[in-house]
């Protein structure tokens, strides 16, 4: 039916506003959280319960991954098939942020195997083809 949240293991990758905002929200299910960001915000992680760790970490440890980071040459494809590997089996994907942040194949194969147990994106790598595909311009 639903995923129970509580107890579980949280991964925010970009720790800005809206991923400082997210980590609230998910210390109110109950869940520890881990943080990525190349700029550790050391009072923030005090005074809300968040370990920063380095991403190979995060995505060992992470029940659900959400990605809060900009698109940078850093960033492109963040999330491919060497880090889908490295996650847990069956984690939860959500990327609200760039869609390049994400290899899409590896992320539909990682679905297809079951590496990726769900994935919550409202953003895509190459949305013109997506959307083109379902909605034909009409001349």
């Amino acid at each position: 039916m639903g995923t129970d949240l509580h107890g579980k293991c949280a991964g925010v990758v970009g720790t800005g506003r809206v991923g400082k905002c997210l980590i609230r929200i998910l210390h109110g299910f109950g869940m520890r959280v881990l943080a990525h960001d190349p700029f550790v915000d050391a009072q923030f992680a005090a005074a809300n319960g968040v370990e920063y760790v380095p991403l190979p970490n995060l995505l060992s440890q992470a029940d659900v991954i959400s990605l809060h980071a900009p698109l940078t040459s850093d960033t492109h494809h963040l999330i491919n098939s060497d880090a889908i590997a490295r996650m847990k089996r069956g984690v939860i994907l959500i990327n609200t942020s760039r869609g390049a942040l994400v290899d899409s194949v590896a992320l539909i194969e990682g679905l297809k195997s079951g590496a990726v147990g769900a994935a919550g994106l409202d953003v895509y790598e190459e949305e013109e083809a997506y959307f083109s595909r379902i909605f034909p311009r009409r001349s």
